[in-house]
């Protein structure tokens, strides 16, 4: 096989496997003209946060946004969001941790 064909075959490869990655898939999703807003907000505010009152290092917020951004579980979450629940994210949200400590930060 020719040097061409070679980078045609690896070259699709690549994109086959970045299509199957859920997060990878995700985010390009969320790239191709989705102007809402991210459910992490959404979420915040259901459990009775507002994003500027969150109690949450820089570092420790890009990460969760990012954590958003990326995740895998985004049907499972936009049904969480539309049946009015508070509670379950430990059930699929990869910043559940971030919501239980912004919790027991509240309650301090």
């Amino acid at each position: 096989m020719d040097l061409l064909g070679t980078l045609a075959i690896l070259a699709f490869l690549v994109v086959l496997a970045a299509a199957a990655s859920p997060p990878l898939f995700a985010a390009l999703a969320r790239a191709g003209g989705d102007d809402r807003e991210l459910e992490i907000w959404q979420v915040l505010r259901r459990r009775g946060f507002a994003a500027e009152s969150a109690t949450l290092e820089p570092e420790q917020m890009a990460r969760a946004i990012r954590r958003c951004q990326l995740c895998a579980s985004l049907e499972a979450c936009r049904a969480w969001l539309a049946a009015g629940r508070t509670e379950g994210t430990d059930e699929f949200c990869p910043n559940d941790g971030v919501f239980r400590a912004l919790d027991k930060a509240q309650r301090r």
